[in-house]
């Protein structure tokens, strides 16, 4: 009758482990899509600042293991912003693309794309 017992206590623990192992590496790769995303955000931003400023400075740094700047105005990934005249408008597109490396050493990416007009 023990042995049945703690046989039951002891699969009941397992499977209460296992599932809070698989949401904990879950929790960590939310958070990594996150700093992605971050990134991405601070490349456009980057890019606004240098259009609407008219003028040239260095790219974002970032100090919590993601990076930064994949950005395409237009006219390819590390050239010059280009405006695009589309429905009488003038305006700009930015595509920015951060990374970071996981826990589990797999490299996120996220983009972020917008139109400024």
């Amino acid at each position: 009758m023990v042995v049945l017992i703690m046989t039951g206590v002891f699969a009941s623990a397992s499977l209460l482990s296992s599932i809070l192992i698989r949401e904990i590496k879950s929790l960590r790769v939310i958070s990594d899509a996150s700093r992605a995303f971050y990134a991405a955000d601070s490349g456009v931003e980057w890019k606004m600042y240098e259009i609407f400023r008219d003028t040239v400075v260095s790219g974002p740094v970032m100090e919590n293991g993601s990076s930064c700047c994949q950005i395409d105005c237009g006219g390819g990934v590390g050239q010059a912003c280009q405006a695009v005249e589309r429905f009488g408008l003038v305006q700009f597109m930015i595509k920015s693309v951060g990374s970071a490396t996981t826990s589990y050493d797999v490299l996120l990416k996220r983009g972020i794309e917008t139109n400024l007009r």
